[in-house]
C-alpha cells in the first residue's frame, strides 16, 4: 500500500520520546502529495507538551494499525493556550471564507426561505449571524446572555436551499456569514488492526477546578470523514474526595463547521467530574465535560459506539454523560450505548435506533425519532426525555416515539412519578416563545423494573416485573403554563412566555414488531395530562380522535401483546 510511516520521519514509539513534530512531518508531506499516512502497529506515540500551540493537520487517509497514543496533559499549564489546542485537526481542502457588515452577500433571508438570493458557485454551508438578536439565553444554575442569533444551512450552486437545513430564523440584517466548501475528498480515519483498535490514553490534567477546557483531542473540520477504530480512556486522575482536582474537557472528539461525517466502532470513557472550585471553595456546581463534541456539524452520525463506563463498579449506571452539542441539524445516533444524548442550543432534526442510554435532552426545532431505544432511567432524573429547562423546554416540531424501553431498577421509590417527557417552564426571556413539541406520537412503549448486582466482577441484570406502573406521557408545569403571575422576567412583568401546548397526541396502544413477539405480561396504562391547558390539543387513541373540549382520557391502557 503506498503511503508514509510515522518511523520514515524519525518517529521513535517508545512511549517515552515526544514524537508530536515527527507525526507532523509525515502527515504534512502525506497532505502535499496526497498520500496515505501509516503508523506502526506495536508502537506508542507519547504527545507532551512540545507541540507549543502547534497541530498535526491531517488530509489524507490515516491508518493507525492498533497502536497506542499517549496524550500527557498533565504536562500542560491549564493557563496556557495550548491546553486548547488540538492535537490532530482532520482539515478541510479549502478554507472558509467570512463576510461582515457591509461585504455580506446576503444582507437579509427569512425563515422557510427557498433560495437566499445569492450564488455561491458550489454546494456550500453557510453560517448566518445577526449579531442584533439574542437566542438560547440561558436560565438557572448556569445562567448566562446567550449568542447572537446563529444557524448554517446548505445551498446548491445556485444558492437554494438543501430542505433538510431550512433557515429556521428570520435574519433581518445578516451581520456576518461564513461559506464552507463541503465537497472535500471523502477520507478515512482507521485504527483498526484486524479487530484491535488503536488506544488513546489521555493522562489528565492537573489543572485547578475551574471551567478552563482542556481540548488535546481530534477535531474534525473537515466533510466527508469516517473515523473508526479508536478506543480511549483516562489515566492518572485523583478523584475530587481524595482531594484531586482537574479542569473539564470538550471531548476527544469534536466535529465543527462541516458536513458528512461519520464517528463508528470506538469506545469511549466518560470524563471524571469535579466540581467548581470559587474562592477556594468547593460549590455545588459540578462541571460539565464532555467525550465528544459538535458545533454547527450536519448530517453527523455516531455508530456503534460504547461508553466503557455506562456503570459503575457496583453495577448501577454511571451517573454523567459524554456528548454535547451546539447549533447541529441531522444528528443520528445508531446503535450506540452510551449514557447521554444531550443537545445543546438549537438542534435541528435528531434520530436515536438501535440504541441504550440513561438521559435524554434536548433543546431544537425539526423532528426528533426515536426507534427501539432502552432508556435507564437515572435517580437524578424521572423522565426519559428531558426538553431542557434551562433553554425554555422548547422543541419546535414534531416528536415520533416507536419503541422505547424505560427501566427502573427496583430500588428506585418513586417508580409511578416518572414520565416519558419532562417539561418545565419559567417565565424568563429565553430569546423566544417556549413551546411543546407540536405532534407527538406513542408506540410500543415499555416499562420494565429490573434488579441488578455484581458477582465475581461480573454486572447482572434480571427483569423484575413489566408494566407495574403506570406511565405519564409528560410532565409539564401541570395546568400553570398558561398562568405564572408570580413568575416574572426581569422589571416585574409577568406573562410574557406563554407556552404553545401541543396540537395532537397519538397513541397506538397494539404491540408490533418485536414488542408483539417477545411477551408483554401486563398493560400498560397511559395518563394523558388534562386541564384548560391541552383544551386544544386532540388526542387520538389508535383511531379514535378525542378532544378536551369534549371529554378529557385521564388514561389508556395498552394491551399486553399476545
Amino acid at each position: 500500500m503506498m503511503g508514509v510511516y510515522y518511523r520514515d520521519f524519525g518517529a521513535v514509539g517508545d512511549g517515552k520520546q515526544d514524537d508530536f513534530f515527527a507525526i507532523k512531518a509525515a502527515h504534512d508531506y502525506a497532505n502535499e502529495h496526497l498520500l496515505n499516512v501509516h503508523s506502526d502497529k506495536n508502537a506508542t506515540y507519547y504527545i507532551g507538551s512540545a507541540n507549543g500551540t502547534e497541530s498535526i493537520t491531517i488530509k489524507t487517509n490515516t491508518y493507525f494499525h492498533g497502536c497506542k497514543f499517549i496524550f500527557d496533559d498533565t504536562v500542560i499549564d491549564a493557563d496556557s493556550v495550548g491546553r486548547r489546542t488540538s492535537i490532530f485537526i482532520i482539515e478541510r481542502d479549502t478554507p472558509a471564507v467570512t463576510y461582515t457588515d457591509s461585504d455580506v452577500k446576503i444582507t437579509s433571508v427569512k425563515a422557510g426561505a427557498e433560495n437566499i438570493g445569492w450564488k455561491p458557485g458550489e454546494r456550500a454551508m453557510i453560517v448566518l449571524v445577526d449579531s442584533n438578536k439574542r437566542r438560547y439565553i440561558r436560565y438557572g444554575l448556569n445562567a448566562d446572555n446567550g449568542s447572537s442569533q446563529t444557524e448554517f444551512i446548505v445551498v446548491d450552486a445556485d444558492g437554494n436551499v438543501d430542505p433538510t437545513t431550512p433557515v429556521q430564523w428570520d435574519y433581518d440584517t445578516v451581520t456576518k456569514m461564513t461559506v464552507y466548501s463541503i465537497n472535500d475528498r471523502p477520507i478515512e480515519i482507521n485504527g483498526f488492526e484486524g479487530d484491535k483498535r488503536t488506544n488513546i490514553i489521555t493522562w489528565f490534567n492537573n489543572g485547578p477546578s475551574e471551567y478552563k477546557y482542556y481540548s488535546r483531542n481530534f477535531t474534525i473540520r473537515r466533510s466527508n470523514v469516517t473515523l473508526t477504530g479508536i478506543e480511549h480512556s483516562f489515566d492518572k486522575y485523583t478523584p475530587q474526595h481524595q482531594g484531586g482536582s482537574g479542569c473539564p474537557y470538550n471531548g476527544i472528539f469534536n466535529v465543527s463547521s462541516c458536513s458528512d461525517v461519520t464517528i463508528a466502532d470506538n469506545v469511549l470513557e466518560a470524563p471524571p467530574r469535579y466540581y467548581l472550585i470559587k474562592d477556594g471553595c468547593i460549590t455545588q456546581n459540578m462541571m460539565g465535560t464532555y467525550e465528544f463534541g459538535a458545533q454547527l456539524a450536519n448530517n453527523l452520525t455516531y455508530r456503534s459506539c460504547t461508553q466503557s463506563n455506562f456503570f459503575d463498579p457496583d453495577g448501577s449506571v454511571y451517573k454523567y454523560g459524554l456528548m454535547g452539542t451546539n447549533e447541529c441539524k441531522n444528528l443520528t445516533f445508531d446503535k450506540v450505548c452510551v449514557t447521554t444524548f444531550d443537545a445543546h442550543r438549537g438542534l435541528y432534526n435528531a434520530t436515536l435506533k438501535d440504541s441504550v442510554t440513561a438521559h435524554i435532552s434536548l433543546i431544537g426545532m425539526g423532528v426528533v425519532r426515536f426507534e427501539d431505544v432502552t432508556v435507564y432511567m437515572r435517580d437524578r432524573s424521572p423522565d426519559a426525555i428531558e426538553f431542557r429547562l434551562d433553554y425554555g423546554s422548547s422543541w419546535w416540531g414534531d416528536v415520533y416515539i416507536d419503541g422505547l424501553t424505560l427501566k427502573y431498577p427496583t430500588t428506585r421509590p418513586d417508580k409511578e412519578k416518572c414520565a416519558i417527557m419532562r417539561y418545565g417552564f419559567t417565565n424568563h426571556n429565553f430569546g423566544y416563545k417556549s413551546s411543546m413539541a407540536q405532534n407527538m406520537t406513542f408506540r410500543n412503549i415499555v416499562a420494565v423494573e429490573y434488579a441488578f448486582g455484581m458477582e465475581d466482577g461480573e454486572r447482572w441484570e434480571r427483569v423484575e416485573s413489566c408494566n407495574a406502573y403506570g406511565m405519564r406521557i409528560f410532565t409539564a408545569g401541570a395546568d400553570s403554563v398558561d398562568d405564572r403571575s408570580s413568575d416574572t422576567l426581569s422589571g416585574g412583568v409577568a406573562n410574557l412566555n406563554p407556552v404553545t401546548p401541543p396540537k395532537s397526541i397519538k397513541v397506538y396502544t397494539e404491540y408490533t414488531g418485536k414488542y408483539a413477539e417477545i411477551g408483554i405480561d401486563n398493560d400498560l396504562k397511559f395518563t394523558i395530562p388534562s386541564g384548560p391547558t391541552y383544551k386544544d390539543t386532540k388526542v387520538i387513541i389508535d383511531s379514535t380522535e378525542y378532544s378536551y373540549a369534549d371529554a378529557p382520557i385521564p388514561t389508556i391502557s395498552a394491551p399486553k401483546s399476545k
